[in-house]
């Protein structure tokens, strides 16, 4: 088996940084390579169980085995006693016999190897007549049994103690394999994770380095483009005068108030266009006011979404766009008069209100920041 030191090594050596193709083979291999591992460890992990499994039952046969032999061995002391008994029988028949002018010998009545001749045998049937020698019989069979099994039964605890000891160590055996699969396992894991990080790192710095270099080519666009500009504006003929700002007759009313806005009159927008209003940025659903008093209309268009349009009295055109909502009406409205709702309709990336002044009529259009800057 692979130590973790190895696995160490390994991992050093594959984390130096790679080209993106190879970074991505190593973490194909790596990770084959650890599924492999984990099938080896669920493989050995079976192998365990079973092994653990068969312990345990031949453990268990081991102490019916050492149970028989306890309850033998307790039949066996009862035999015994009774055989005591009998020969404490014979012993006082004897005595008798021999105080009662006898000819047996006592000695040889009580030798171990004269128990059942014929004067004994006579002694007990004379003693006794309730077939005690047939008794005595019996016993020395199961004294005779109880060997025979005694021998079985210890065979048969050695073959058990035997196979218990043979699968205690395949048990182990087995569990030091386990153990060391999961350790390779382990260390395999760590390849794959230390290569994934690596290879996160790289897509990271990456993408910052092509962030920077996008950046650095925005940057210097947009200086080309400054220093076009310049040189337009010195080859251009004098820019018209700019015109005037509108005058009121009347109170001029905020659009919306409390929005915050910019002077953003010019910035360049998609499509080539430029901004021609001032965004006045403020929750979804704030109410929008007609800024002087005239006549209102609503209506909806790709660009702007929904649109309030209001020809003002006092010549001026009016215009509100990206709404979430129209207002209650159409038609002549005072100034101050709710026509319309905070929104994001149309192109727009967050909620606001486009608002454009035309003075003396639709189509000539002017900064209105001055203005809202005034009254807002």
């Amino acid at each position: 088996m692979r130590s973790r030191g190895l696995f160490v090594l390994l991992c050093a050596f594959i984390l130096v940084v790679t080209p993106a193709a190879a970074q991505s083979d190593n973490i194909s291999a790596a990770e084959a390579k650890a599924e492999a591992a984990a099938q080896r460890v669920g493989d050995a992990r079976v192998k365990a169980d079973a092994a653990s499994s068969a312990y345990l039952t031949a453990e268990a046969q081991l102490e019916q085995v050492n149970d028989q032999l306890v309850s033998l061995a307790a039949v066996v002391e009862q035999k015994r006693l009774e055989l005591a008994a009998l020969k404490k029988d014979l012993r006082e028949f004897a005595i008798y016999r021999y105080t009662s002018g006898g000819t047996e010998d006592s000695a040889s009545m009580f030798s171990a190897g004269n128990v059942n001749d014929a004067v004994t045998k006579e002694a007990l049937a004379t003693m006794v007549g309730d077939r005690k020698a047939d008794v005595i019989d019996k016993v020395k069979n199961a004294q005779a049994e109880f060997e025979s099994e005694s021998a079985k039964l210890a065979s048969q605890q050695k073959q058990q103690k035997q196979l218990t000891d043979d699968l205690a160590k395949k048990s182990d055996r087995v569990g030091a394999e386990l153990q060391a699969l999961q350790v390779e396992l382990d260390g395999l894991n760590s390849v794959v994770a230390g290569l994934k990080e690596s290879e996160r790192i790289r897509i990271r710095e990456a993408a910052l380095a092509k962030a920077r270099e996008t950046a650095r080519l925005a940057e210097a666009a947009r200086q080309q483009k400054a220093a076009d500009e310049a040189a337009k504006k010195r080859d251009a003929p004098p820019a018209p005068p700019t015109p005037a700002r509108p005058t009121f007759t009347g109170k001029f009313v905020c659009p919306v108030p409390g929005a915050s806005f910019s002077d953003s009159w010019g910035q360049a927008r998609s499509g080539g266009r430029v901004h021609k209003g001032v965004d006045m940025i403020a929750p979804s659903g704030t109410p929008t006011y007609a800024p002087v008093p005239g006549d209102v209309t609503f209506g909806t268009d790709g660009l702007g979404g929904r649109s309030w349009f209001l020809y003002g009295d006092d010549g001026n055109f009016y215009y509100g766009t990206h709404l979430s909502r129209f207002g209650p009406r159409e038609g002549h409205v005072s100034a101050g008069e709710l026509i319309g709702y905070v929104g994001m309709t149309g192109n727009a990336s967050l909620n606001h209100l486009h608002f454009e002044i035309h003075v003396g009529g639709r189509g000539n259009q002017v900064n209105p920041y001055p203005v809202v800057a005034q009254y807002c």
